[in-house]
């Protein structure tokens, strides 16, 4: 069985390892002596518009490689 190779699995990996740095560099710049995490509604949209654009992408290249 063989599956087409997602067309935007590169662009999927840089969002991804961008989002997972983001959310580290945000948690020790937020994170207090009692190890609390208060987060801004803005860390909430920037994490949201690059899971959104991953899954996006992820459809879009799936679809693709089947239309071969």
């Amino acid at each position: 069985m063989y599956r087409g190779k997602n067309k935007f699995t590169s662009i999927i990996i840089v969002l991804a390892l961008t989002l997972i740095i983001y959310l580290i560099i945000n948690v020790f710049k937020h994170t207090d002596v009692y190890i609390v995490y208060r987060a801004g509604m803005g860390t909430f949209v920037f994490a949201g518009l690059i899971i959104t654009t991953i899954v996006v992408l992820y459809i879009k290249g799936s679809s693709f490689s089947k239309r071969r």
